[in-house]
């Protein structure tokens, strides 16, 4: 087996398990570990070449499928890659974990003298620190790039290839980052903060019933905060 640089362990290690990560259904595998692949002493030498495109397709994909606003993913994309996530747990075990987000007092910076630049301010200013700490993987202990914008405007997805614990322990490194963060609206600092819940999907139970039941549990927890 190949041998790869340390913190990309949820990645395919070789061209066999690339071949059933893509037979899976998974929906979200980097261009770089398309890359990777192609460049592995056992990798076939005639399917080097069909790697390498599924690379240049993976890149192209990166660009449609970001929101423009936030650099964060669209939502049919965030969609689309649980989806093959999931699908991929139910045959191999693994565990995913979602953080769903709602952000807070979006209509509050909306109307606070800019327009919607004002709430614009504050979904990219949130989107930036989501990405600090969801995309960053340090000493291999996870691996996600796999958030963005879900259903609604305030509404926020992070995906983690891990259990319930490390999605709490992420959550908590995130709500602690936010701590005391501003944007400015209309020359006045206005907070950034936001509400989220932490759900490990269960590989035998319906997807979307999980994701409904996050929804009502995140709607509860906002209600309890007023």
């Amino acid at each position: 087996m190949s041998e790869f640089e340390p913190g990309i362990e949820s990645g395919p290690r070789d061209f066999a398990e690339l071949s059933q990560m893509l037979e899976s259904g998974e929906g979200e595998i980097p261009a770089a570990d398309f890359r990777r692949i192609a460049e592995a002493e056992d990798t076939p030498e005639n399917v080097r070449a069909i790697v390498k495109t599924f690379a240049d397709l993976i890149e192209q994909r990166d660009k449609w499928g970001t929101d423009s606003l936030t650099g964060l993913m669209s939502e049919s994309r965030l969609n689309h890659s649980l989806e093959g996530l999931f699908k991929r747990s139910q045959k191999s075990g693994g565990v995913i974990t979602v953080v769903l987000y709602d952000l807070d007092n979006l209509k509050i910076a909306n109307s606070a003298g800019d327009g919607h630049a004002g709430g614009d301010n504050l979904i990219k200013a949130f989107a930036q620190d989501l990405s600090a700490v969801y995309n960053n993987s340090q000493n291999g202990e996870y691996r996600t790039g796999i958030v963005g914008r879900w259903r609604r405007g305030d509404e926020f997805l992070a995906i983690i290839r891990g259990d319930e614990k490390l999605g709490q322990d992420l959550e908590d490194k995130f709500q602690a980052q936010l701590k005391g963060r501003t944007v400015t609206i209309a020359s006045r600092p206005h907070p950034v903060s936001a509400t989220g819940v932490v759900c490990q999907l269960d590989p035998k139970k319906d997807l979307a019933s999980q994701l409904e039941e996050t929804s009502r549990k995140l709607l509860v927890k906002k209600d309890e905060a007023k």
